[in-house]
């Protein structure tokens, strides 16, 4: 059996694996730079799930607190389950449509890496190498978004390169959009 350290520890690598997702491009997949992330980003929050179970039923003392702000996120999240119950269409309501991956199934995944942040990033220490790593991916997608628009042919997305003056700079979000919303 882990300590409580061990696990947390092992969680934090998943956390930071887990922000690695802007930069991740699937081409393989159907919308690969949406779907592929998603995919990527939900198999580490799942592999990294039994360490985090395995932490808060062994280790009591690890538990996380049922703060203010986790008791609304968990009421948005009680609300969304339930409108999705009514919804018309269950099943784009829990599995969404894959250019966007808004269902019930991935949002439950933001869910449960907040809990595996507010967990295991509790010492201020840890909290500033996050952000400071958050920040770091960002602009990394920012930076590739420039080399980009100096040369729209190393776009992800090679049908929308027309030439240098009509390329919108997508990043590797594949979408201007989602670009400017991460951003």
């Amino acid at each position: 059996m882990f300590n409580s350290q061990t696990l947390q520890k092992i969680i934090r690598f998943g956390v930071y694996l887990a922000m690695f997702t802007p930069l991740i491009y699937i081409p393989q997949t159907i919308f690969g730079a949406v779907f592929g992330k998603m995919v990527y980003f939900q198999v580490i929050v799942e592999l990294f799930l039994p360490f985090f179970l395995c932490l808060v039923i062994f280790h009591r003392e690890s538990r996380p607190k049922l703060d203010w702000l986790t008791k609304i996120v968990l009421l948005f999240f009680a609300a969304l389950f339930i409108s999705s119950l009514l919804g018309v269409d269950w099943n784009r309501s829990f599995w969404g449509y894959p250019s966007r991956m808004r269902g019930i199934f991935s949002l439950s995944h933001f869910l449960v890496i907040y809990f595996y942040i507010i967990t295991c990033f509790k010492e201020k220490k840890h909290k500033k190498s996050l952000l400071l790593f958050i920040i770091l991916v960002g602009f990394a997608v920012a930076a590739y978004g420039v080399i980009e628009r100096l040369n729209p042919m190393l776009s992800i997305d090679k049908g929308a390169v027309k030439s240098a003056i009509g390329h919108r700079v997508i990043s590797t979000t594949g979408n201007p959009i989602f670009l400017a919303g991460y951003m």
